[in-house]
């Protein structure tokens, strides 16, 4: 007996010996009089423990400001020690080593070398509740991080950071779990790693729109998993969308929860009702590692449920880890592998795509390096495995998953605008079509055309191997028709573009085919009685984020002012005024930027471009004073550009002008912002169409707001101009394939895709040089001529083709 007991106490001893290790204890500081939280015993506690240990036992703290501890204590927390944020704050706790860590050795004011390695935060939970980020860590040349939770981060769940020119590297993180379990914090990033040479094992991370992002290099991600989908989309609350999933599990896998002759239950139904529901709020625009630093090196790791899985931006080895999409959380786009720079080696990986629509890798191929990995599913995730494991270059085909046809109209499908075409013409594409569903006008090599399309009917796209005649790729495509000449109810849509909508390429199949009866284009521009656009020739999406200053820029209204309604330029609106009144200076401007805006010049002053009814918060641009000026009800007073609070108004923009309000908003553009550019990043892109499509969707809820895919085809290398159309078609290639990567099967989102650049004859749809150019050679006599092109890419004679998807589009949804 006297054995059995002395084994029991020395059990017991280790966890007596661990306890006596603290230096300070919560307990033994408690709140003060007038104390309302408990930050201040926090601090109390942390200075008495400096360059020791405080315990911190069991219990639920309330911190309403931010804790920073910078003499080096070390917290021994409790599992179920909860500190939550009650009040805003940067970090609810910084931990700040506050020494001189950019030398090579610390040391203490009295010259001793300072060299404790065993520095550490474990166990509790730090919960920003929304309102403040959970826990930033800097300055040493060691730091062991373990057994902790970071809930509802506001902006980041772990900051490791330089954040105050400060230094850290070594740092080991173990048994980390971020979470987030409330709504409206989409955007954060669960763990940020900006410092180098750390490692972190087993970590979790759920529902934090960007999972892990590595700015530091040369550190070590060891079974990390990142997934999301448990906070719920806009439309429901989280004990609804909870019990959704469970239903739509059991629907979906009956057969693993039954009798293994048990089948799905699961239906198109149901497949419509789940995406009518919207992505879960997490979801978009997430990322489960984005690896920005070099050298770093992912292992075992796994992205699980995210539109991007590893978005590579420098150099990075990602081994033995995963990616999967889980279908439930209705995610119908996602990519496993987004590889914008630097070298990337994939090695005994396993990529499975769940929904049916992912892709394995985005990206140049070039510097990307597969290795005995294998992928599945997806849109056609196991070709492209297959292809990047090959030596040889393989080329690649993209469309959308629905394409939009005119009743009763030739529909051109020109096959170079969709297929990568970087190497030489060694493969070729097919189309396929079930003859019960439709048949083809002509299906030849470089196009196929329908000119009786049936709604809903599919065609199969093929890319096959020049070579061996294997199928590389194989791509689905659905026909939605629209009903040619019926309606007959007013409808309203808006063009927004560049030169290609400046330039009217809509005006036959929009305002001269009768195709689409009772149409009214929206905008400043006029093209046509009562029509009007919004295309300004060279521009790019983001010259639409540019508040307009300059007498040769064209005015737009989409970017405002917080409070008021900006106007424009002075000088701008005089030099429109003289366009309309023939008296302008000859040439091509002003007349390309100012004109035609005939029916809205009345609203300023001939002579001076004053707005002639300015309210109270008016704002114009005053070119003399070189100032903004804001109406006061009085007077035309300066003030501060900075200070406006811009942003893209589109409500405003139309309440201003009395616009009405358009049931269909295109936006085309990509052309002027892409085609230079081989290796572009899109994701500032992207950023503002959403922003584009939310401030649409606010004024026009019921509106539908349709990205259209512009050319990816520039013409042939054989031009007057010399442009190098080759490098051209490719870089818009990227765009096209990014675009339908993005965007496409994102409907309940409210992302329509609608493909203009389909339509575009690379061969034959641009302008021919006439004279000595075309002539064989110098001292030819005969009748033949060469084919060359001449002026800039624009497609004219293909402008009427590349309008017809825009008048099925909306002959398909108008109100008839």
């Amino acid at each position: 007996m006297k054995l059995k007991m002395s084994f029991v106490a020395l059990l017991m001893l280790p966890m007596a010996v661990f306890a006596s290790l603290a230096d300070a204890r919560l307990t033994d500081f408690p709140r003060q009089a007038g104390e309302t939280d408990d930050a201040p015993r926090f601090r109390r506690a942390i200075d008495a423990a400096a360059n020791g240990i405080l315990e911190v036992p069991k219990g639920e703290y309330e911190i309403a400001s931010p804790l920073v501890i910078t003499n080096r204590c070390s917290l021994d927390m409790h599992p179920a020690a909860h500190l939550v944020a009650t009040a805003e704050m940067d970090f609810l706790l910084t931990w700040d080593g506050n020494g001189d860590y950019h030398s090579l050795t610390v040391f203490e004011p009295n010259g001793k070398i300072y060299d404790n390695l065993g520095l550490f935060i474990r166990g509790g939970d730090v919960d920003g509740n929304g309102l403040a980020s959970c826990l930033r860590i800097g300055n040493s040349h060691h730091f062991t991080l373990a057994n902790i939770t970071f809930h509802n981060g506001r902006k980041v769940g772990l900051e490791i950071s330089r954040w105050n020119a400060g230094h850290l590297y070594e740092l080991v993180a173990n048994n980390i779990y971020c979470k987030c379990d409330m709504k409206g914090l989409a955007g954060n990033v669960g763990i940020d790693v900006a410092v180098s040479d750390c490692h972190l094992t087993d970590v979790v991370v759920v529902d934090y729109t960007v999972g892990v992002r590595v700015r530091g290099s040369s550190n070590r991600l060891t079974r990390c998993h990142v997934w999301g989908g448990t906070v719920p989309p806009p439309s429901m609350d989280i004990r609804t969308w909870s019990s959704f999933y469970g239903e739509n599990k059991r629907k979906k896998w009956s057969f693993l929860y039954g009798p293994k002759s048990t089948k799905p239950t699961w239906t198109d139904a149901d497949e419509r009702n789940l995406l009518a529901k919207g992505v879960p709020e997490m979801l978009v625009n997430s990322i489960a590692f984005d690896i920005q630093g070099s050298a770093n090196t992912i292992d075992g790791c796994y992205a699980d449920t995210a539109e991007i899985g590893y978005n590579v931006n420098a150099s990075v080895i990602i081994t033995h880890s995963g990616f999967y999409n889980n279908p439930m959380m209705g995610l119908r786009k996602s990519t496993a592998i987004a590889h914008r720079k630097g070298k990337l080696v994939v090695e005994a990986c396993d990529f499975n795509g769940g929904a049916d629509c992912e892709k394995l890798y985005e990206g140049s191929g070039r510097d990307f390096i597969w290795r005995t990995s294998v992928a599945r599913g997806g849109a056609n995730m196991a070709a492209e495995a297959e292809a990047y494991a090959s030596d040889s270059f393989k080329n690649d085909i993209c469309l959308p998953s629905t394409l939009w046809m005119l009743s009763d109209t030739q529909n051109d499908i020109f096959v170079q605008p969709f297929i990568k075409r970087w190497r030489p013409y060694d493969d070729f594409v097919r189309f396929d079509m079930n003859p019960k569903a439709g048949t083809f006008m002509r299906r030849l090599n470089h196009v196929a055309s329908i000119d009786s399309p049936a709604e809903g009917a599919v065609v199969d796209v093929s890319l096959v191997n020049g070579d061996a005649f294997d199928v590389l790729k194989r791509q689905r495509v659905t026909l939605r028709v629209g009903e040619k000449g019926v309606g007959s109810t007013d409808v309203y849509a808006q063009i927004l573009g560049d030169s290609f909508t400046h330039g009217q390429f809509f005006r036959k199949a929009l305002l001269e085919s009768g195709a689409v009866p009772k149409l009214h284009l929206v905008g400043l521009l006029k093209c046509g009685e009562g029509q009007y656009n919004e295309g300004r020739g060279g521009w790019t999406l983001n010259s639409y984020f540019n508040v307009p200053k300059r007498e040769m820029q064209s005015y737009h209204g989409y970017m405002q002012p917080a409070e008021g309604r900006y106007w424009g330029a002075r000088a701008f609106w005089k030099m429109a005024w003289k366009c309309v009144r023939k008296t302008q200076p000859k040439g091509f401007e002003p007349t390309y930027s100012c004109s035609r805006f005939d029916d809205f010049v009345d609203r300023f002053d001939e002579r001076t471009g004053v707005l002639l009814k300015p309210q109270i918060g008016d704002v114009q641009f005053d070119n003399e004073a070189n100032t903004m000026v804001r109406w006061d009800g009085a007077a035309w007073k300066p003030v501060d550009e900075k200070s406006l609070g811009w942003h893209f108004d589109y409500g405003k923009y139309l309440g201003m002008w009395n616009l009405k309000a358009p049931q269909f908003l295109f936006v085309m553009l990509g052309l002027n912002d892409f085609r230079g550019n081989l290796n572009a990043d899109f994701t500032q892109w992207g950023e503002r169409i959403r922003t584009v499509k939310e401030s649409y969707q606010k004024a026009c809820p019921d509106g539908k707001f349709v990205i259209a895919i512009p050319c990816s085809t520039c013409g042939s290398i054989d031009n007057a101009a010399g442009d190098f159309t080759p490098r051209q078609n490719a870089a818009m290639w990227r765009f096209r394939n990014w675009l339908i990567q993005t965007f496409d099967r994102r409907e309940a989102e409210g992302y329509y895709l609608l493909d203009a650049g389909i339509a575009t004859d690379n061969d034959h749809g641009f302008m021919s040089a006439k004279g000595p150019v075309t002539a064989p050679h110098a001292e030819y006599k005969g009748t033949e001529t060469l084919s060359v092109q001449t002026g800039n890419p624009h497609p004219y004679p293909n402008y009427p083709s590349m309008g017809n998807p825009f008048a099925a589009f909306i002959q398909y949804y108008r109100a008839k």
